[in-house]
This record gives C-alpha cells, structure tokens and sequence, in this order.
C-alpha cells in the first residue's frame, strides 16, 4: 500500500442527501470495508534453484522445496505447479508447500543429466490474481 490508499478495513461513512430545492436533509451512514489491490506478486526466495536426485529414484522420493512470499496479506494464499518439466513430466510439486519429488520411474542419466523444471507461484487472489515463474 502506497501512502495514498487507506489500509484495510471497516470504516464508517455518512452522507448528507439534500432534497433539490428543499431545505430538507437526511444522513445516511453506512459500514464500508476497505480492500487493498493485489497489486505484488509472488516472490521466490531465490532466483534460480538447483537440486540433485539419483536416477532411478522411487516415485515420492524427495527432491527439493521452492518458496515464494507476497507482500499482499489480504486475499492471498500462494499455491505452486510446474508450468514446463523437459523432458518428462518426472516430477510432482506439492500446490502448498513447493516441496518437490520425483512422479515417474524414468530418471536415467544416459537418457538425459539434467531436467528443466519451471514452477510458478500463484497468490490465488480471488479479485485479481498475480503469479510468478522461477
């Protein structure tokens, strides 16, 4: 939140309606709440990751864990999923946790020694959700 947008919250607002041409008034108040914008997206704590497993691993074995933050606190529960895993999809991420394991039986180093995985981060913002790619 910048200095200009109100914090979140309930406030109590009044307005006077005046009759056109009428001395007549009346006050009508009513409760608001104010909500921030979901204007940050999710952070990952570091800007790249690297992780060794063995090849052959059981499905389930643990690989790694990716965390993410957001400076929004309102609406905002960050949830993880793997956009882009090259070769295969060999690998599972817990939504929300970011722990990551191995999800098939092909890990084989003469198949291919390194795997490209791409997480991305989601606030899950009901008004207006933000994501993040590492």
């Amino acid at each position: 939140n910048t200095k200009h947008e109100p914090t979140f919250g309930v406030r109590s607002v009044c307005v006077v309606l005046l009759e056109f041409e009428a001395v007549q008034s009346e006050e009508v108040c009513r409760n608001l709440t104010v909500i921030p914008r979901n204007d940050n997206r999710p952070t990952f704590s570091q800007t790249a990751y690297s992780f060794t497993v063995p090849e052959a691993s059981e499905i389930g074995t643990f690989v790694g864990i990716v965390s993410a933050t957001d400076a929004d606190t309102y609406d905002s529960q960050i949830t993880y999923s793997i956009s882009v895993s090259v070769p295969t999809d060999a690998f599972h991420i817990d939504p929300n946790n970011g722990t990551i394991t191995v999800a098939a039986l092909t890990l084989d180093r003469e198949t291919a020694d390194t795997y490209e995985v791409i997480v991305t981060a989601n606030d899950n913002s009901k008004l207006f959700p933000a994501r993040t790619r590492d």
